[in-house]
């Protein structure tokens, strides 16, 4: 039998395919790259954690950021206590955040938030904001975490709209389900999502002092570019870590809303809470908060002045924010924050744990984004944990269990409106 030359050329590629071909030596992912790369969580919190308990301070800065990602509240808010005390003679006057932040909003171009990249109650009220703001024509949510560039993989912030996934190549910090849960609020809400971050290289050794200053500077040209040019008549709410909402110099230091004040004469409305927040452990409140909340006992955030209307707070923000927010202390039931639990737009829902060795993280992932999103909540487990409350939105949900082996999907369910 003659075989005609299609199948001669067909039976070559086949053979082709079928071939060895050479590689590079397989190699197994470091905790990091699993966390980068496959959106583990996991390996790294567990190998921050166990350098830490052996007495490697040098790690807690990573990993109480680490630790908020994986909803470990009290681990992350274990910092040594910072800022100065309250006097006792200092009159106080306080009002409900969310209400006073509106009103002095209403004329505002640009409000700027902060937050402790370590607490995940922060990003829980930049939601509550976003919610706030949209009335009053907000619709621009623009972070330092949001990932753009040259280097931005397909489907940048920018290009995302209502109903679409967030993803974890789309920031850092957006990697913590609150933080997430949140964008996904801003995209129903109908904002558009803008990031700034200077993604140049940074020159190592460069004093600290201009790395910072570079950065500033960097950070309000992008914006400039990213936001303001793209969007000229929209107003945008920015959510920014700690120091970078500071209106004015320090000693040699500028930062990003002082130099984007100066570059466009857009006054900001800055709020402050970064330093603001009871820990889980109130041996590690920060000072002022704590004496904030021993005298004025508030339920639910405040802002808090000093007499004549100047915010509370301490270097380097003292008079150089408009707002500083204090957030109350809250019980924890079922050993999950008190703050989600009292979310009106969240359900608590138990959740039968199936059998396992080691410590696991329990997580709800979005049925329609599937493995590998960014889950809507997660817990850290002992292995002898047979049940555990996740607090979750309306919503179809996979219940996926994390080890060091990787993921399995252990069981799925409805929350109802």
């Amino acid at each position: 039998m003659q075989l005609s030359r299609r199948r001669v050329v067909a039976g070559l590629g086949l053979a082709s395919l079928a071939a060895p071909v050479a590689s590079r030596t397989q190699e197994p992912l470091d905790a990091r790259s699993r966390f980068f790369r496959a959106n583990l969580y996991l390996p790294e919190y567990l190998e921050q954690k166990a350098a830490y308990e052996a007495g490697d301070d040098s790690v807690l800065g990573a990993l109480v950021q680490h630790a908020s990602l994986v909803g470990d509240e009290a681990l992350a808010t274990r910092l040594r206590p910072r800022g100065q005390p309250l006097p006792d003679a200092v009159p106080l006057e306080s009002a409900p955040a969310i209400a006073t932040l509106v009103e002095r909003a209403r004329d505002a171009r640009i409000v700027i938030l902060n937050e402790a990249h370590h607490v995940s109650r922060h990003r829980h009220f930049a939601e509550q904001v976003l919610t706030a703001l949209r009335p009053l024509g907000f619709s621009v949510f623009a972070a330092e975490t949001f990932s753009w560039g040259p280097d931005t993989p397909p489907g940048a912030v920018s290009t995302l709209s209502r109903g679409e996934a967030f993803g974890p190549l789309h920031g850092y910090y957006s990697r913590d389900p609150v933080y997430d849960e949140a964008v996904r609020t801003a995209l129903d809400l109908g904002y558009r999502l803008e990031g700034y971050e200077d993604v140049s290289e940074r020159d190592p050794d460069a004093d600290w002092r201009e790395r910072i200053n570079r950065r500033e500077e960097a950070q309000a040209r992008n914006f400039i570019a990213n936001v303001l040019e793209r969007h000229p008549d929209q107003k945008v709410f920015v959510l920014c870590g700690f120091n970078h909402l500071i209106e004015s110099p320090v000693d040699e230091l500028e930062w990003f809303a002082s130099r984007l004040k100066r570059l466009t004469g857009i006054d900001p409305l800055t709020i402050e809470q970064s330093g603001n927040s009871p820990a889980l452990d109130p041996a590690f409140d920060p000072p002022l908060t704590r004496a904030v909340l021993e005298r004025l006992q508030p339920e639910a955030p405040v802002a808090v002045f000093e007499p004549g209307g100047r915010a509370l707070t301490t270097d380097p923000y003292l008079d150089r924010v408009d707002l500083s927010v204090f957030h109350p202390r809250m019980a924890s039931p079922d050993d999950r924050p008190g703050w989600l639990h009292a979310d009106p737009t969240r359900r608590a829902v138990p959740v039968t744990l199936p059998p396992r060795t080691g410590v696991a993280l329990v997580q709800a992932v979005r049925m329609n984004e599937g493995l590998g999103a960014i889950p809507s909540d997660q817990t850290p487990v002992a292995p002898e944990r047979t049940n555990v409350t996740l607090l979750l939105k309306p919503g179809a949900y996979l219940l996926t269990l994390e080890t060091l082996d990787g993921l399995s999907v252990f069981g799925s369910l409805d929350v109802p409106a």
